[in-house]
């Protein structure tokens, strides 16, 4: 099982709706409103990393362009993701006893 935390900045007047919406994609298991810099934040939870990506991708970050290019399923509201440096989950494996 994978776990990705998703840092979420979103319209503040329709905070509830969208945290609402987002708790409804599947692949989501939790929304929590936090204060500061960002809005939401939203725990991922799925089998493999590739998962991972079409949660984000498809249901999140295409929910955040405009255009032509938006998903229809897209949540409204999202503001544009800000640049992130992207970390890899690598297990911890017992080191050997000395």
């Amino acid at each position: 099982m994978i776990t990705a935390i998703v840092f979420i900045q979103a319209e503040v007047a329709q905070l509830s709706d969208i945290a609402e919406q987002i708790a409804d994609i599947e692949g989501v298991s939790e929304v929590y409103s936090v204060t500061g810099e960002l809005d939401l934040i939203a725990m991922v939870r799925v089998r493999d990393i590739d998962d991972v990506a079409k949660v984000v991708a498809d249901q999140l970050e295409q929910g955040r362009r405009r255009g032509n290019n938006a998903n229809p399923n897209r949540v409204p509201g999202l503001q544009p993701p800000r640049p992130r440096r992207r970390l890899q989950h690598r297990p911890l494996t017992p080191s050997a006893p000395r």
